[in-house]
């Protein structure tokens, strides 16, 4: 089974720590603290650790030879690895007494009176997770929102490439409708009918001067008209004849 490994800054706190735990992609992760140990030096972080790890259901290890914090992690019930390849194991804890000092943070009360008792209250340790883990989801919200934000958007061409598609189809269909509006649509076949009467056109009419016209009779009144005109011419003989 493959291993994730997180290495601790000094500077992580403990919603920190539990965040990197909850987004690893591995059930087996491996914990390398830093020199200064920071928050790991308390065994209620070191609990709160492994309630949450055990929560999302992730197998946790230490990585380290510090044998303060080899002494927090066998009271906290983490293995503890010496390096990557060794294989981590539970270290036998030590007595009550030699890391009480660790076990009990701001108390009120002496030590003595906490002898024998459980270092920390299930309740509360859970109660601490789940308002951790809540905090640890509202950040990676929060950064998942500023990096949406700030990540520009890039477009999709699939579906560039379809509106592009369907914008051309959609032109040779409008073109075609165009064409066929003005240069096929407007025929059409007109049948005109005509009532008629049959009317001989051969008939004789009397054309008379002085008549009065009647279509009905067939008589066209005429005009005469004369057109007269006179004429002469000088001309002189060329010889002579006896008419007796």
């Amino acid at each position: 089974m493959q291993k994730d490994v997180l290495y601790i800054d000094a500077e992580d706190d403990i919603t920190a720590i539990i965040g990197k735990i909850k987004s690893s992609e591995s059930s087996v992760v491996a914990l390398v603290p830093p020199k200064r140990i920071g928050v790991l030096q308390s065994i209620v972080n070191l609990q709160l650790i492994s309630r949450s790890a055990k929560k999302n259901h992730k197998k946790i290890a230490l990585v380290t030879v510090n044998p303060a914090l080899m002494a927090l992690a066998a009271a906290a019930k983490i293995p503890v690895a010496k390096n990557l390849q060794s294989k981590p194991e539970i270290i036998k804890s030590q007595t009550d007494d030699s890391i009480q000092d660790d076990i009990i943070e701001g108390a009120t009360v002496s030590i003595g009176d906490h002898a024998g008792q459980q270092a920390v209250d299930n309740s509360k340790v859970d109660k601490a997770i789940d308002e951790l883990s809540d905090e640890v989801s509202n950040q990676k919200d929060k950064k998942s929102d500023s990096r949406s934000a700030s990540k520009p958007k890039i477009p999709d061409f699939n579906k560039f490439r379809k509106k592009l598609v369907l914008i051309i189809i959609a032109g040779v269909l409008l073109v075609g409708f165009i064409i066929w509006a003005i240069f096929f649509a407007p025929r059409a076949t007109v049948v005109i009918s005509a009532k008629t009467t049959n009317t001989s056109i051969n008939t004789p009419i009397v054309i008379k001067a002085g008549a009065t016209t009647d279509f009905k009779k067939a008589i066209i009144k005429a005009t005469k008209l004369t057109d007269s005109e006179e004429k002469s011419i000088t001309f002189s003989p060329t010889g002579k004849k006896d008419a007796g």
